[in-house]
């Protein structure tokens, strides 16, 4: 079992198991070939296969569009790249109005790049760790201003 929820973590398990081995890597069509690079490296026959095609929405549709507009917004949820992305392209400068989490620094850094800092960015990819960074960034604020 991996000790880390990343590719990184993926590449070390595989390479304590066996020296070499024959790998199916099915992924999306923006997945990124940092695994597959990593496990051809080691030794490892990769064959990556596309399972699915990813397409960008151009715009929110009315009902989601009427729902963020109305609603408040605590926090939103970056849970990758693309995702991230998306977000800076469909919500913009609403985005700095919200608290922002980042499953992953790539995510972190593409929303700084757009001029947005992510409030929290978890240890970890799994959204568990999101929730476990959001939770201790509320408690932090709670202790500070006394809790409210």
């Amino acid at each position: 079992m991996p000790a880390t929820h990343s590719a990184a973590g993926l590449v070390e398990a595989l390479a304590d198991e066996s020296p070499r081995r024959r790998i199916l890597l099915i992924q999306a069509d923006r997945g990124r070939d940092t695994l597959e690079n990593e496990l051809t490296a080691r030794s490892h026959d990769v064959c990556r296969v596309m399972a699915y095609i990813s397409r960008d929405v151009p715009t929110l549709n009315t009902a989601a569009e009427a729902v963020v507009s109305r609603q408040p917004i605590d926090w939103v949820m970056l849970s990758s790249p693309a995702i991230t992305a998306a977000a800076i392209r469909l919500f913009g400068d609403r985005l700095r109005r919200w608290k922002t989490a980042c499953n992953s620094e790539a995510a972190a850094n593409l929303l700084a790049a757009h001029g947005v800092q992510a409030t929290v960015t978890s240890r970890s990819p799994s959204m568990a760790a999101v929730v476990e960074a959001m939770e201790a960034w509320e408690a932090a604020r709670e202790s500070h201003t006394g809790g409210g």
